[in-house]
């Protein structure tokens, strides 16, 4: 479209250069706006698989809790992993967001997408150890909450 427009096209790649493949010359990109932080530092030691592994774990931990992913199947990169929001009337996202900065584990709150959600990093010098204690946390801060996605969950398909 941009092409067809005339218009040139600069994607920002700042969370993203160094861990998914970007084809400049394919998509008819002109410039990629990016610099030495997040998946770009990380590379030379870590890698792109390697931030597929954290989403894999971060992922499967969070369906067991009773978490939605945002987008289906292959469709998630291995950055950030974007959840629904739960239902359940006893989640609160400032409550839960707060319990987690104060056991280490930062997250975002999503205004992305139109949709309530909220977002899990899952790049930089984290490895399955940190991906396991953000799960831990996560559980731990939802049974203090009351929080029960799996009922949720059962409610919602019903």
């Amino acid at each position: 479209m941009c092409q067809e427009l005339s218009v040139s096209l600069i994607v920002d790649a700042m969370s993203s250069f160094g861990a998914l493949e970007l084809n400049v010359r394919a998509l008819g990109i002109d410039a990629v706006v990016a610099s030495s932080n997040k998946c770009f530092k990380g590379v030379a030691s870590r890698g792109g698989a390697h931030y597929r592994q954290n989403m894999g774990v971060m992922l499967e931990g969070m369906r067991k809790l009773g978490f939605r992913p945002l987008l289906p199947g292959s469709l998630p990169a291995p950055i950030i992993m974007t959840f629904h929001m739960p239902t359940d009337a006893a989640f609160n996202f400032d409550l839960f967001y707060n319990r987690l900065a104060a056991l280490g584990f930062v997250i975002y709150p999503d205004k992305l997408t139109l949709t309530n959600s909220f977002r899990i990093g899952c790049i930089g010098r984290l490895g399955e150890a940190e991906m396991s204690g953000a799960l831990a946390a996560i559980s731990a801060t939802l049974s203090e909450m009351n929080v029960n996605l799996t009922h949720a969950e059962e409610s919602r398909a019903a």
